[in-house]
């Protein structure tokens, strides 16, 4: 599917409801899974806002570096990849460890 330069924030608003409902789904699941298995709430916690977060970060990058390549010119297919990869990759360990030194400060 094509997206037409004039109605990218429509379709931004969608990719950020997926991501929004697909993090939703998978962070809580997360979060009873961590909890039920370590026996600690605010872990299960951490473990599930992180995958809520990563997510919806990831699905929004997902959609807006091909958009930003393709309105510089660049090859959108070749350039993407190791951009949404790279950036999904750092924020979701930086959301994870500040979630966790936050979170769990009072269990250590």
């Amino acid at each position: 599917m094509h997206v037409k330069f004039e109605k990218w924030k429509k379709h931004l608003g969608k990719e950020v409801l997926v991501g929004i409902s697909m993090g939703s789904v998978l962070g809580i699941a997360a979060c009873f899974i961590a909890y039920f298995w370590q026996g600690i709430f605010a872990l299960g916690l951490v473990v599930g806002l992180s995958l809520f977060f990563t997510i919806t970060i990831a699905t929004t990058i997902g959609f807006l570096i091909p958009y930003i390549l393709v309105k510089l010119g660049f090859d959108q297919a070749a350039g993407s990849d190791p951009f949404i990869t790279t950036i999904k990759d750092v924020t979701g360990l930086f959301i994870y460890f500040g979630l966790a030194t936050t979170l769990l400060a009072h269990v250590m």
